[in-house]
C-alpha cells in the first residue's frame, strides 16, 4: 500500500500537494487573467503618459510666466542702488555743509566792507544768480567795451546788481545797501572759484568720452557726481543725480557763455 500510494497517489513534495499548486497556477494563467494583464499594463502606460504630459504642460506654463514676468533685480544690484543713494545723500550733506561754511566766512569777512546796515545779512543763491547775470551783462556790454577802468567796471556791476534785485526779496533794502567792494568780493572770491571748480569737472567729462551717446544734460549730471567726489557714471542715474548738491551749477549755466567759464564746448 505504501508503494502503491507512492506510485498512484497524488504527487507531493515535502507534504505539499503539487496538483493543488498546479491548479492554482492554471487558474491564474487562465484566459481571463491573460486578457486582464495586458489591459492593466496598457492602462498604466496611458496613465504614465498622461501624467508626463500634464507635468510638461505645467512646466511650460511656468516657463512662459517667468519669461513674461519682468526680471527682478538681484540682491547685488539692490545693494548697489542702496549704496549709491547713501553716497548721494552723504555728498549732498557735505555740499550743504561746505556751502554754509562759505557763507559764514563771507559774512564774517564782509563785516568790514559790507556797507551801512548790511551786517548780519548773508548772501543767498538768488542773490548770487543775479550777481552772475549782471556781471555777464556788464562784461558783454559793447557800448563801453574795454575802455574803462576796473573801478568803473566794478561800479557798473554793483549798480546793475542793486537795481536788479527783486523788490519782494527779504531784507532787500539792506541787500541793496551793500558796498561795491563787498559785492565784488563775493563775486571774485565766492562765485568765481566755485564756478571754475565745476567747469573743470565738466571739461573732464568732455575729455573722458563716456560710453554711449551722452546728452549735454547727462554730461552735466556726470560733472555733478564728480564735483561731489563720486564716480561720474553715477551721475547718469537720475534718481541719484537729483539728490546731489551743486551750488555753482546755476551760476555756471549763466556764466558759461564767457570764455573763461565755458571752456570747450561739445
Amino acid at each position: 500500500m505504501a508503494d502503491g500510494d507512492a506510485q498512484g497517489g497524488p504527487a507531493s513534495t515535502n507534504g505539499i500537494n503539487l496538483n493543488i499548486l498546479n491548479g492554482t497556477a492554471v487558474a491564474a494563467s487562465g484566459p481571463a487573467a491573460a486578457d486582464a494583464a495586458p489591459a492593466t499594463a496598457a492602462a498604466a502606460v496611458d496613465r504614465a503618459k498622461q501624467q508626463t504630459g500634464a507635468d510638461a504642460g505645467v512646466l511650460a506654463r511656468q516657463r512662459a510666466q517667468q519669461t513674461e514676468r519682468p526680471l527682478l533685480p538681484t540682491e547685488e544690484e539692490r545693494l548697489r542702488i542702496d549704496v549709491l543713494e547713501l553716497r548721494a545723500e552723504v555728498a549732498a550733506a557735505r555740499g550743504r555743509h561746505e556751502q554754509s561754511q562759505r557763507q559764514a566766512i563771507a559774512q564774517a569777512s564782509g563785516h568790514a566792507t559790507g556797507g551801512r546796515g548790511t551786517r548780519g545779512v548773508s548772501w543767498t543763491d538768488a542773490e548770487r544768480n543775479v550777481l552772475s547775470a549782471v556781471y555777464k551783462e556788464a562784461t558783454l556790454n559793447a557800448e563801453v567795451g574795454v575802455n574803462q577802468s576796473l573801478e568803473a567796471f566794478d561800479e557798473d556791476v554793483a549798480d546793475r546788481f542793486r537795481r536788479r534785485l527783486p523788490g519782494d526779496m527779504p531784507q532787500v533794502a539792506r541787500r541793496r545797501a551793500r558796498s561795491t567792494p563787498a559785492i565784488m568780493k563775493e563775486l571774485r572770491y565766492g562765485i568765481f572759484p566755485a564756478v571754475h571748480r565745476f567747469k573743470e569737472c565738466y571739461l573732464a567729462m568732455l575729455k573722458l568720452k563716456m560710453t554711449g551717446h551722452s546728452s549735454p544734460e547727462q554730461l552735466i549730471n556726470a560733472a555733478k557726481a564728480k564735483y561731489n567726489g563720486l564716480n561720474p557714471y553715477d551721475g547718469l542715474n537720475l534718481t541719484l543725480a537729483v539728490k546731489l548738491s551743486c551750488p555753482p551749477l546755476s551760476k555756471w549755466r549763466i556764466l558759461r557763455d564767457l570764455d573763461k567759464f565755458g571752456g570747450a564746448r561739445r
